[in-house]
């Protein structure tokens, strides 16, 4: 995770293929990171399916023998870490078993031809805590997964499609050092 912050505050929601790029080295992670540590007090959001599907990927990465058990480990503690910081936020805002958000994030997954989760999560982003921000502040969403990007796009979300794009499309680019006289 970024120690500086420099720049300016948004949410920023990640869906788990964006997240995992925050703990495992991967195409992405630098670019990822880089954004983050731009952000004045960056605050960091993911759905809880979301986040229960980032575990789910360090244990396919550990079982594929791409992470040894010590690794594998230690990026849980990190990540687990950082919810417990408050570095990320789970957000619950709208649990599967809420019954009487069932009918829009299904009529979501099937407009779009999503799966559950990801359907929550746009849900999420639209209709949950940070939706009336506007503008500059606006929520961001963050995936490298092409058809969620797209979906979210055209579901009027402000979009960062990590696989995609080198930056976030309307990035203004503010340097990634830090400000004068700050050490």
């Amino acid at each position: 995770m970024p120690e500086e912050n420099v720049g300016w505050s948004i949410p920023i929601y990640l869906d788990a293929s964006a997240a995992v790029k925050l703990f495992v080295n991967e195409d992405g992670s630098v670019r990822l990171e880089d954004f983050i540590g731009r952000k004045w007090a960056a605050h960091l959001h993911i759905t809880e399916f979301a986040f229960y599907e980032t575990l789910g990927v360090f244990k396919k990465k550990l079982l594929r023998a791409e992470l040894d058990r010590d690794r594998y480990f230690n990026i849980i503690a990190e990540i687990t870490g950082s919810v417990e910081e408050r570095e990320i936020e789970i957000d619950s805002s709208f649990r599967p078993d809420s019954f009487h958000h069932f009918a829009d994030i299904y009529e979501l997954a099937a407009k779009h031809s999503l799966d559950w989760s990801d359907a929550l999560q746009v849900y999420t982003v639209l209709k949950g805590k940070w939706a009336g921000f506007r503008y500059e502040s606006t929520a961001m969403f963050i995936t490298a997964d092409q058809a969620l990007a797209n979906a979210a796009k055209l579901e009027g979300l402000r979009v960062w499609n990590l696989a995609k794009e080198d930056r976030p499309s309307d990035d203004p680019g503010l340097p990634l050092d830090k400000p004068e006289g700050q050490e």
